[in-house]
């Protein structure tokens, strides 16, 4: 995984079948995505950004039947403080890449998969380059007319975020990890906003939890936070409290399980630091997430036996699944 905080949440979130199926579903025009058959989506391994521009963008490949036909999805994350003007011909280079890629596994094939680039982009300023290759070419409409048919085309699905509010990235019809992740990165440059904007975020942040790996995707926001805030992982969970105590009486059983989900970061907190002491080491992003669902599926005073019953090679096996 990336030491960059955007690139690493990016990749642990829409690496997921599920949460990629949904922004790409979301992103790509109707008449296209009613021609996907998202059942058949699966990651593709493989990175094809150029490497000195790694911790700038981010990407991740699919593949999937496109009306009967084998085809690949490409999402390319783009997250620099200005955009790139000539991205659309590094896009190029990306997909020629991914094309070298496929015939190097089908030596056989005669036809090229279909690539569907779409990028997912926020800057400062927000998206200012091209979205069609041929907007980047020398000459005219009149002239690109005429000799058109002779030269690359084709034209990104763009899906920028930058200018976007916490509302209209709540209302998207993806899953609730997805759209808090995509809230976090547009806010990630002014952490007090986003902290502030936290109390609209509640059942989000419940569904979060609530769900298959909640405890690995509470844990990796958890990190991404703590690194772009440059708070320490208890601030973070007093930030995140700080914003969300409106009406508490008046929503009493949204927010128990509300409070439920903070005891759970606040206990985590406090047994990641026991863990690390016995172990004499940091815990892994994975294992934080696995000892995230352990505590959610066994309770503090079982979790917490079991730190004081075992030694530590017994309590890494513990930890790992394997004890």
């Amino acid at each position: 995984m990336s030491d960059n905080p955007h690139d690493a949440l990016f990749q642990f979130t829409f690496s997921s079948v599920e949460h990629a199926a949904a922004v790409l579903r979301s992103a790509l025009p109707a008449e296209v995505a009613e021609r996907i058959d998202w059942s058949t989506l699966a990651p593709m391994p493989g990175s094809f950004v150029d490497a000195k521009l790694d911790g700038r963008r981010s990407d991740l490949l699919f593949a999937a039947t496109l009306a009967g036909h084998p085809s690949l999805l490409y999402l390319l994350f783009e997250h620099q403080s200005y955009g790139d003007e000539l991205l659309l011909l590094r896009l190029l280079e990306y997909m020629t890449r991914i094309w070298r890629a496929y015939l190097q596994d089908h030596p056989k094939a005669k036809r090229l998969p279909i690539i569907l680039p779409v990028v997912l982009h926020h800057s400062e300023r927000g998206w200012r380059a091209a979205t069609k290759l041929d907007q980047l070419l020398a000459g005219d409409d009149t002239l690109l007319a005429v000799v058109g048919r002779f030269v690359p085309r084709y034209e990104i699905v763009l899906d920028d975020i930058s200018e976007l509010d916490g509302e209209a990235l709540r209302k998207r019809a993806i899953t609730a990890l997805g759209k808090f992740v995509l809230y976090l990165f547009r806010y990630a440059r002014t952490p007090k906003e986003l902290f502030e904007g936290m109390s609209r975020w509640r059942e989000v942040i419940i569904e979060v939890t609530e769900a298959p790996r909640g405890g690995d995707a509470i844990s990796a926001v958890l990190m991404y936070l703590q690194t772009i805030s440059r708070k320490s992982e208890e601030e973070v969970i007093m930030a995140i409290q700080d914003s969300t105590d409106e009406s508490f009486a008046d929503q009493t059983a949204r927010m128990k399980k509300f409070l439920d989900a903070m005891g759970l970061l606040q206990g985590l907190a406090a047994l990641v630091r026991q863990f690390e002491r016995r172990l004499g080491r940091a815990l892994s992003a994975e294992e934080r997430g696995k000892l995230a669902n352990r505590l959610r599926d066994e309770g503090p005073e079982k979790v917490g036996d079991v730190i004081l019953d075992l030694e530590k090679a017994e309590l890494a096996a513990w930890l790992n699944g394997s004890g």
